[in-house]
């Protein structure tokens, strides 16, 4: 992350990171950009990491609804929908709302 910022980097409006959801790899991003990165996990990990805690016969229809909510242009509406998907999902299946749930960006 130094070699970023150092090689020109500039942060200062913010900048979106897409990580893969390793901790030690965040905590780099906000010790050397600080508020102004915005962390966000892949929405390619989120999705096995999701799915990795449902069985087969559910797999699809959660894959579908998380692929709508992700690509709705409205965001307010696409927050909504994929909210709604993970207090669906806790229900019955904790760990894949809990994957569901980190994936939210933060900064």
């Amino acid at each position: 992350m130094t070699g970023l910022r150092d090689r020109g980097l500039d942060a200062e409006r913010g900048v979106l990171f897409v990580l893969d959801g390793g901790k030690a790899l965040g905590a780099a991003v906000r010790g050397v950009f600080g508020a102004n990165a915005l962390v966000q996990r892949c929405r390619r990990h989120t999705e096995r990491n999701v799915t990795d805690h449902l069985p087969e016969a559910e797999r699809p229809r959660v894959q579908r609804r998380l692929r709508a909510g992700w690509a709705n242009p409205d965001p307010d509406q696409a927050r909504h929908e994929l909210e709604a998907l993970a207090r669906g999902l806790a229900r019955q299946r904790p760990g894949a709302a809990a994957s569901l749930a980190r994936a939210w960006p933060r900064p």
